[in-house]
This record gives C-alpha cells, sequence and structure tokens, in this order.
C-alpha cells in the first residue's frame, strides 16, 4: 500500500471534560464517585474533550488528510454537548442507547496545571468497528492510545485495525496517554503494550508517562532504548520543552515563554496532533531532521494557544494563528 494516499484512522474515548478550580477535600475516591459528584457540586467549566477527539481535532484543522475517527457517546445530555462540540471532520461519534457518556472530573491547580483527575467511561467503551467499515476505511495512518488500549473492549477492536494495518503496511501512531500509576500497574501497561499487534513507528508521550514505562530515570538513555524500532519518538516535558528520537539521532525543541496560563488540559493532544498534521503534509519516506524540528515548533506554539484559551481543541482562529506561524518559520531547503 502506498502510505502517502491513506488516511487518518483512530480509535479513542470520548469524554466530557468537567473542571473544578477549588480546592475540595472531598473529591471522589472511585470511578463509582464521579457521577454522583458531578450531579451534587457547581462545576467550573463543561466541554467537550477526550484525548483522541482533541488530537483529531487539530490533525483536522492544520492537515489535508481524510480523518475518520471511531467513539462512542451516550444518548444523554452529556452526548449532545459533546456532539454540538465537535467537528465533523473527523467524523461523528457512535450513540449507545443505554449507557451515559463518559465523563472527565480534575481539579486545576497553580497556572491551570492539573492536580488530579478521574475518568468513567460509560459508552465510551462501546464503541464498535465492524469489518466492513474497516476495509472501507482502508487507511495508511492509525493513531491510538493507552488509556484506549488498556479497556480490553476497544483492545479488541484495535488488534482487528492493527491486523489489517500490518496487512497494508501502514504507519501506526501511539500515544502513550493514560501510562500512569494511578491508571495501569507496571505489569498491566507492559502487557498492553506487547500485546498490540503492530509495532508503532510513531511514539508520542509527556515525560512522567514516558518515565513511567521506560522505567529509567534518564530522559535521554530511555528515549534511547524505549520503542527502539520506531522512526519517532516524541516526549514533552511543559516548561523544559521536548525530547524527540528522530532516526536515532537527538532533537531538542525549547518550550515557548507563556505568561497567562489558564489551562494547561488538551495541550499535548493538541501537540500532538499539530506535529502529525504539518508532517502528513508531506510523504513519509522524506521526512528530514529539519522537517521534524519545524513540525515540532510548530506544535508547542499550538499548545501555547491552549493553555491560554478556554478549550481543550483548536477553535478555527487558533488553528489561522498556527498556520501564520508555521509559514514564517517553514525551512527553506
Amino acid at each position: 500500500m502506498n502510505r502517502e494516499q491513506g488516511r487518518f484512522i483512530g480509535i479513542g474515548v470520548a469524554l466530557v471534560d468537567y473542571v473544578f478550580r477549588r480546592v475540595d477535600q472531598d473529591f471522589p475516591a472511585t470511578r463509582k464517585e464521579v457521577l454522583s459528584y458531578i450531579a451534587d457540586n457547581k462545576v467550573d467549566l463543561v466541554r467537550a474533550g477526550g484525548p483522541m477527539p482533541n488530537t483529531f481535532t487539530a490533525i483536522s484543522r492544520l492537515s489535508n488528510k481524510r480523518l475518520k475517527l471511531f467513539y462512542c457517546v451516550g444518548s444523554d445530555h452529556r452526548g449532545d454537548l459533546f456532539q454540538r462540540e465537535t467537528i465533523p471532520e473527523i467524523g461523528l461519534p457512535q450513540v449507545h442507547p443505554t449507557e451515559p457518556t463518559g465523563v472527565w472530573v480534575g481539579f486545576s491547580g497553580d497556572r491551570g496545571s492539573l492536580r488530579f483527575g478521574l475518568s468513567y467511561y460509560g459508552a465510551a467503551l462501546k464503541v464498535k468497528i465492524t469489518k466492513e467499515e474497516l476495509e472501507e476505511e482502508s487507511n495508511g495512518i492509525f493513531v491510538t492510545d493507552i488509556s484506549s488500549c488498556k479497556n480490553e473492549d476497544i483492545h479488541s477492536q484495535t488488534d482487528m485495525i492493527l491486523k489489517q494495518l500490518n496487512q497494508d503496511g501502514g504507519i501506526f501512531v501511539l500515544s502513550l496517554g493514560g501510562a500512569r500509576p494511578s491508571s495501569l500497574d507496571l505489569e498491566r501497561l507492559s502487557a498492553v503494550i506487547s500485546s498490540l499487534k503492530y509495532t508503532p513507528q510513531i511514539v508520542f508521550s509527556n515525560l512522567e508517562e514516558f518515565k513511567y514505562t521506560a522505567q529509567i530515570g534518564d530522559t535521554e538513555r530511555a528515549i534511547g532504548s524505549l520503542f527502539p524500532n520506531a522512526r519517532l519518538v516524541v516526549v514533552t516535558d511543559r516548561e523544559q520543552g521536548s525530547l524527540i528520537r528522530f532516526e536515532h539521532q537527538l532533537i531538542k525543541v525549547p518550550a515557548l515563554s507563556v505568561d497567562d496560563v489558564k489551562d494547561e488540559v488538551g495541550a499535548g493532544d493538541t501537540y500532538m496532533g499539530t506535529m502529525l498534521g504539518q508532517l502528513f503534509n508531506y510523504p513519509y519516506k522524506s521526512w528530514s531532521y529539519g522537517l521534524v524540528e519545524y513540525a515540532a515548533k510548530t506544535a508547542v506554539f499550538a499548545a501555547s494557544q491552549i493553555v491560554t484559551g478556554s478549550g481543550v481543541r483548536l477553535t478555527v482562529e487558533q488553528s489561522e494563528a498556527v498556520l501564520s506561524y508555521a509559514r514564517k518559520i517553514l525551512p527553506t531547503d
């Protein structure tokens, strides 16, 4: 298969974010208590979220590729909100008749940093892909994350996609989002990664997720050893910037200085989607050190738009600002 002709296809959890910006000692201790907590407390911010929907929005805004994301919401008011706030270009969500729409509940700390959060997946785990749909969506680039793959229902769907991807000779992009002690113990995390039917060529992670997965404290040593067969590995570290391994060369990309940080939620997803969107505007085989650095710098700028705004996904206006910035720094060679 010609990878350059393939489309983006993905699977992930669809969640509605409930953000609290006050210290509260009564935060729910278990996922079972999340829905009742939302009902009993005043929420500061409600918006459509989910790592893969956020990522695919950025890809769609900044890429000329076709996309199809498989994800599911419930037939409730949260599902209605999710659909109103989701652009149709990434594909409309499936709707489950009885399960409630999944939620993520979190508390923001100083400068919009996340203190802690819990998820209740609900209808998100009911997403289904038929063989007919998979054949119809024959693709070159498949994107998913650990948050999705850790769930057996979605993992079985992922297996089917990866088998087809292996057959087609496509590209697998894996985010380590969700690789943390509160979500997965190391044994389970290792089992999830090793059970994937196709080795990822591209890996994204923040520093905490990456170190937890690698179990190596030194980032440069970890990035050299984890996913050794991947062509591109990207590790982000907020104010410290990004460390990238491309074809076994290391690239360091600094962060942008941002003063008015409101909320960091969604910044990593947007970074990933922006970088993928920019890279896949060019043939996969032609990628170079300079192109990867350019795409990463554009992704840093896009993430800065998220942390200084009030949403978790790029708006049309923010996307125009990102594209304008990208044109200014586009390599001439």
